[in-house]
């Protein structure tokens, strides 16, 4: 859920930052910190001002839809037009976080430049075109960090849950309660990708959903293995395709968005 995710975010941001970059920079007891996802589908930007560890208020929050992953996802590239937007909107957000005098910008690049050939050189345009360094994770990092910002939000028991992250270019699974995770994985299952893959009818025919499933069933084997070990009890979703689910339902059922500020559904 994309508010939710953000709230996490958020505090992921302010409590683990330090550990994750290890001493790159020094927080005074007040500072401004960029906080930039450069995820397939979307770049998302969050500026928050810090005491310490803590964010003692939201400067800025924005996502801008730059589809990385249009039309070359499957080919291992990023084509022409995505990769000029794509540098628009860091240079963009490399501009904002200099009128709000920040302090440092983390960005994290997650599946369409870390899977394609050309990913490396767009975080070197990056680079020199807005002067931000953009770390390329992998999907195994990336659930991790999925995993400690649910934790951080509290919505995880002593019960085991399954979390889901829906995105462009791969979907995340974590099998874990608040104490720790127990399996995770990262799939290249992202909805771009899958798009991209099976051009559809709309609406999508019956036989098309047959094959995305059969696909699901082979690809997911490793999943419904882990679940066979480690039964849950709840799932859990940290992407914006959860906050579309719910408000489909929502005005399905009432005629009218009534989870807009809700954490739970």
């Amino acid at each position: 859920m994309d508010d939710f995710r953000q709230e996490y975010f958020q505090k992921w941001a302010s409590i683990e930052i330090c550990n994750l970059v290890d001493g790159l920079v020094y927080f005074r007891s007040v500072a401004r910190i960029s906080i930039i996802d450069l995820g397939t589908n979307t770049f998302n930007l969050l500026v928050v001002e810090t005491r310490g560890r803590e964010v003692v208020g939201k400067l800025h929050q924005e996502k801008i839809p730059v589809k990385l992953g249009e039309g070359g996802i499957n080919l291992g590239l990023i084509l022409e037009k995505p990769y000029q937007r794509g540098l628009e909107a860091m240079q963009k957000y490399a501009a904002i976080s200099k009128d709000l005098a920040v302090d440092k910008v983390f960005a994290f690049a997650t599946s369409a430049i870390r899977s394609s050939g050309n990913g490396v050189q767009f975080v070197e345009d990056v680079k020199s075109s807005c002067g931000i360094s953009v770390t390329i994770i992998d999907g195994q990092q990336e659930a991790e960090l999925i995993y400690r910002g649910v934790q951080l939000s509290g919505a995880l028991s002593e019960h085991n849950s399954l979390i889901l992250d829906i995105g462009g270019g791969s979907c995340e699974f974590i099998i874990c309660n608040r104490n720790r995770y127990f399996w995770k994985h990262s799939f290249d299952l992202g909805v771009s990708r899958l798009y991209d893959r099976f051009k559809h009818q709309n609406p999508i025919l019956p036989s098309e959903i047959e094959t995305i499933q059969l696909l699901f069933e082979t690809e997911l084997q490793v999943l419904f293995n882990a679940l066979k070990q480690f039964p849950t009890t709840e799932l859990i979703g940290s992407s914006g395709s959860f906050d579309t689910f719910a408000e489909m339902i929502s005005f399905q059922k009432f005629g009218e968005d009534r989870v807009s500020n809700l954490k739970e559904y």
